[in-house]
């Protein structure tokens, strides 16, 4: 995945090419029910800089919409499971479901889940200025420590749960 940002905030999203005598017109692009996705030795590259990455999520469905209102594109996405591994993680499982609308400014998580056996974290809010992404979001967690102890490589028992409701920036 190669995002560009322009240093005017124009990025490399594509635009669907959709008839634009109707202003009020939106456009289904993608629908897309796939029973496993695999990312081995992947990268996200933003702005130059290269981040590595390897998930693995299976029964992903997404459906999204380009509104050539906004212009945005906008839908739901959910996978069940997700095993993700990076720098902070190692083989860390969950599933998630989020309702979202990426546009010029940034992305927007109008709600999202993410689940764990004994955990669940819910969150809303933005990613904007694509150049230099600053995020808001509402966030609640109870997350179990069971859940997290081996991937996050936590040396402590398997024992409590965090909870957490508020904002992070």
């Amino acid at each position: 995945l190669v995002v560009a940002v322009h240093p005017d905030g124009s990025t490399n999203f594509p635009q669907p090419p959709i008839s634009r005598r109707n202003g009020n017109f939106i456009a289904q692009v993608l629908t897309l029910a796939i029973r496993r996705v695999a990312l081995n030795d992947g990268f996200v590259e933003y702005n130059a800089r290269r981040f590595p990455l390897q998930l693995q999520a299976e029964h992903l469905v997404t459906t999204l919409f380009y509104d050539s209102k906004g212009p945005q594109y906008r839908g739901d996405v959910s996978f069940s499971p997700v095993h993700f591994n990076a720098n902070v993680a190692h083989d860390l499982a969950f599933d998630l479901a989020a309702s979202i609308a990426v546009d010029k400014d940034g992305l927007h998580v109008v709600q999202s889940s993410i689940s764990m056996p004994h955990s669940h974290i819910s969150a809303s809010g933005a990613l904007l200025n694509w150049p230099a992404p600053v995020g808001d979001f509402t966030v609640r967690a109870n997350v179990a420590v069971a859940d997290v102890r081996h991937p996050l490589d936590f040396n402590f028992s398997d024992r409590g749960d965090v909870d957490f409701n508020g904002r992070l920036h």
